[in-house]
């Protein structure tokens, strides 16, 4: 799996900047408890945490609604990793609720987006033989940092808030605030600009941009291969030509409803189907002619 990763430029760029995130994201997962518990007590936590938590939930929602449109543009992944490094910056500012939960929806949602964007891409470009072995790789690699986060996270912060802040209180106050925690809110703040900048020196990743391309030919292929597989409905005559039809069905000749059903929206059709006996609906030249007119914005070349 390693081996063939390392041809993968893209897909190694991309990993390779998550886990330095996920590095980050060890910081956070330290530091948010004692630095929320300074100004306010454990409902107050739990509110923060509550409101992240459905924050991931909404993210997924809108990353199912929206996966067709940002499968392998990774400019999105960077505009998402961009918009959590500031929410980490904003959540520092200040001893604020308020604020710490924007950070956790804003990271929620950029970061359950970015993941869509990142595993669209893997499951794209590799195939049954590598991807379970590379999809177990990409998982060591991404998480690699984390832990590391963890265990310096505490000490670090332990430093800033009861050494290094007290110290120079004056000239940090105006970037934090002042008061109990904000020692841990100067490590929060630093990971902040410390993300920000991961993603602003990649904005332009050559590798990036290469993956982008290749995932969309990928997808182009497929969308290709699907639509030739997909035959035309012959909307005039009611029937799909690849259907087989026997001599005497051939010869048979299309008989005219004699009563005008009368269809002007999609609205109509749906209706007059699920009302009709026995869920069918024979329609005339005209009708057809509309339906397949209602029909052609969401069939692409009436397929």
């Amino acid at each position: 799996a390693y081996n063939w990763l390392k041809k993968q430029k893209g897909l190694l760029s991309l990993v390779l900047i998550l886990g330095i995130c996920n590095g980050l994201h060890g910081f956070i997962a330290v530091l948010l408890p004692p630095m929320v518990l300074s100004f306010t007590d454990a409902t107050g936590l739990g509110f923060i945490e509550s409101v992240a938590g459905m924050a991931f939930l909404v993210g997924s929602i809108i990353s199912l609604r929206i996966s067709d449109r940002i499968q392998g543009d990774m400019k999105v992944a960077i505009i998402m990793g961009l918009l959590c490094g500031l929410a980490i910056i904003v959540g520092s500012l200040r001893p604020s609720i308020y604020l710490l939960c924007i950070f956790g929806i804003i990271e929620g949602v950029s970061g359950t987006i970015q993941y869509t964007v990142s595993s669209g891409a893997w499951l794209a470009i590799t195939d049954q033989n590598i991807r379970g072995r590379a999809l177990a790789l990409r998982g060591t690699i991404a998480q690699m940092l984390r832990p590391f986060g963890v265990l310096i996270a505490g000490p670090l912060g332990d430093y800033l808030e009861f050494t290094f802040y007290p110290r120079n209180v004056d000239i940090l106050s105006p970037i934090v605030g002042t008061g109990p925690g904000r020692g841990y809110a100067l490590l929060f703040f630093v990971v902040g600009v410390m993300y920000t900048i991961l993603w602003i020196l990649n904005f332009n990743n050559k590798n990036l941009e290469n993956l982008s391309s290749q995932v969309k030919e990928i997808i182009k292929e497929e969308v290709s291969a699907m639509d030739e597989t997909t035959s035309p409905m012959d909307f005039s005559k009611g029937r799909d030509p690849a259907v087989s039809q026997t001599p005497d069905m051939a010869q048979e000749p299309v008989e005219e409803p004699e009563e005008e059903v009368s269809i002007n929206s999609l609205s109509d059709l749906f209706y007059k189907i699920l009302h009709s006996p026995d869920g069918t609906l024979t329609l005339n030249k005209r009708d057809a002619t509309m339906v397949a007119g209602l029909i052609a914005p969401y069939a692409p070349e009436n397929k």
